[in-house]
């Protein structure tokens, strides 16, 4: 007989796996800043971080001059009197609606929160972080405002007088839009045109106020004359044989020991004077519509005892952009409507044309006009 056995054997393996579940906890606080925009065309936006840097990006008094700092600021007067352009404020005040000048930005608000402020060590003014709740509702407004300034402008007239004029000016700006964009991804999330917005934060938000210019002026509120002192009389002979006949100097001691003289040099002269400007309809600007421009006028001034015609020639020239064509030629100005002017009509479809003013003046009398080419789209 023959006894089999059955053997097993088993080996037990035990495992272990362990799972890392992360789980976002959930944000509570969200930061929120400002950002402050500005058009004058409604296309061309720019943001606003410096004070000093609006003074060129909203001067428009006598363009194309350099600004001196060896005037009286808000006091009148240049040392060395010449043909100098002066700033009154720098840099120009700013005034929200109801707020005195200066107190900007404090309207630039959320939930009555300063979120833009102004560093007065620099000129400079920058965003301010403000911390919110999650779904915290936040109201956000930003009221119109106006940037104004102050100028003063001397000048040596033809008779040797330091003149001053001395002009307001201001652009009046209205929020055009506010917009929410996300901190962290710079996405324009929300766009709308109005004042105000409420909305429930719930990201890092930066809130962008988006203002365009509605209006802009500058006037002249004074003009003030320095007349230089007249020389001593005994120093009249010799400034009479060695002088400048119809130098100021000359012209006193003449009025005084030579009449005739006088009358022959010194009385003011008439004058007719004309600028040449151009003008591109609609809101892209004046010179939108033009590639290229020149403009060339003049002045014809006379010693009258009567009436007597003064006639200036005048030149302009230009190169216009596709869409656009020659509408005809204007004239504005303070004697617009007493002066009579023309031009060559058979030079305007090349770009160029000539032509005249005239004008009957009276004794001691200046007058000034400027022609307007105008144009038109096609």
């Amino acid at each position: 007989m023959t006894t089999s056995y059955f053997y097993s054997y088993i080996t037990t393996t035990s495992y272990q796996t362990t799972y890392t579940v992360t789980v976002k906890a959930k944000q509570t606080w969200y930061s929120l800043a400002g950002e402050w925009w500005e058009t004058d065309d409604g296309t061309n936006w720019r943001k606003v971080t410096s004070a000093s840097g609006r003074r060129n990006a909203h001067w428009h008094y006598s363009p194309g001059k350099y600004f001196h700092a060896d005037c009286r600021y808000g006091l009148g007067g240049c040392y060395g009197c010449s043909d100098k352009d002066c700033f009154g404020q720098d840099p120009p005040a700013v005034s929200f609606d109801d707020r005195p000048a200066r107190e900007f930005p404090s309207l630039l608000t959320a939930n009555g929160k300063q979120i833009i402020g102004f560093d007065r060590y620099d000129l400079s003014y920058v965003p301010v972080t403000q911390a919110f709740m999650a779904n915290q509702p936040v109201r956000v407004t930003g009221p119109s405002y106006t940037v104004y300034g102050y100028s003063i402008r001397c000048y040596l007239d033809e008779e040797g007088n330091c003149m001053e004029v001395h002009s307001e000016w201001g652009n009046r700006y209205a929020l055009h839009t506010i917009e929410l964009v996300d901190w962290d991804t710079g996405e324009v999330y929300v766009s709308v045109n109005q004042t105000s917005l409420t909305f429930n934060i719930r990201t890092n938000t930066i809130v962008r106020f988006k203002y365009v210019l509605v209006e802009s002026w500058s006037r002249v509120v004074a003009v003030i004359i320095h007349r230089p002192p007249p020389p001593p009389e005994d120093l009249c002979p010799k400034i009479l044989n060695e002088g400048t006949p119809g130098d100021p100097a000359w012209c006193h001691c003449a009025k005084k020991f030579n009449p005739e003289a006088y009358d022959g040099h010194c009385i003011p002269e008439a004058c007719l004077k004309v600028g040449v400007d151009f003008c591109c309809p609609g809101p892209e600007g004046q010179y939108s519509c033009l590639e290229s421009r020149s403009g060339q006028g003049g002045k014809d001034c006379k010693r009258i005892q009567q009436p007597a015609n003064l006639t200036v020639s005048w030149s302009a020239s230009w190169s216009l952009k596709s869409g656009w064509t020659f509408d005809d030629v204007l004239k504005v100005g303070p004697d617009a409507a007493a002066a009579e002017c023309g031009y060559d009509r058979s030079t305007v479809a090349s770009g160029s044309t000539t032509g005249y003013c005239k004008i009957v003046a009276q004794p001691e009398t200046k007058y000034y006009v400027t022609v307007v080419v105008a144009f038109k789209k096609t």
